[in-house]
């Protein structure tokens, strides 16, 4: 069996999915991909049916250059929206314009900080497990099916929040394991999100 556990999956230019959707799905929901064939045995020239798991959870990223995909991929994730305003734009063609004219050895040096800068900050993220103390009083519109997934989702970016600042979190043992305790302030900023 092979392994995609914490490994993440960029698809560019999502168009041309439509066959990986069902398997997207799948790992998505399930923690893993089941696929079913068949293959042929060598000694007796039989048709043997065989499945290959392969280990999740796994990460999914894709672009796509129109909004919309197919519903039950997107109450699966987060989806983020570029901001396509005529001042976005002004704004990165006046970056482009600061970029292109700086020394491209100080442009490099400027990349290699900010990449370090993020591995520093991922070594100090020493806890991986919350508590949300306030979870049972939160509220999430039940109009429909899709917002079951979208509590969920709203429920883990809390807890993202709450391991991205756990040096300013307070600490709670359970079972001898450290969690961060997640403070209202996650919430207000999941909130904002």
């Amino acid at each position: 069996p092979g392994s995609m556990k914490e490994k993440s999956i960029f698809i560019a230019e999502s168009e041309g999915l439509q066959e990986a959707q069902y398997p997207i799905k799948q790992m998505m929901s399930e923690k893993k991909l089941s696929i079913a064939y068949t293959s042929t045995d060598p000694k007796t020239g039989d048709n043997v049916g065989n499945q290959n798991d392969i280990e999740g959870p796994c990460q999914f990223s894709a672009t796509s250059p129109k909004e919309g995909y197919h519903e039950e991929v997107e109450n699966r994730c987060v989806l983020l929206a570029l901001d396509e305003s005529a001042e976005q734009t002004l704004q990165i063609l006046d970056m482009q314009r600061k970029l292109a004219a700086m020394d491209q050895n100080d442009l490099k040096k400027i990349r290699s900080e900010i990449s370090e800068l993020y591995q520093h900050v991922q070594r100090e993220m020493t806890i991986k497990q919350t508590i949300n103390p306030y979870s049972p009083y939160l509220l999430f519109s039940s109009d429909n099916q899709r917002m079951r997934r979208d509590n969920k989702k709203y429920l883990i970016i809390i807890e993202l929040i709450s391991l991205l600042f756990q040096r300013q979190r307070e600490k709670v043992s359970k079972n001898g394991v450290t969690h961060v305790k997640s403070h209202i302030i996650d919430i207000a900023i999941a909130h904002f999100i």
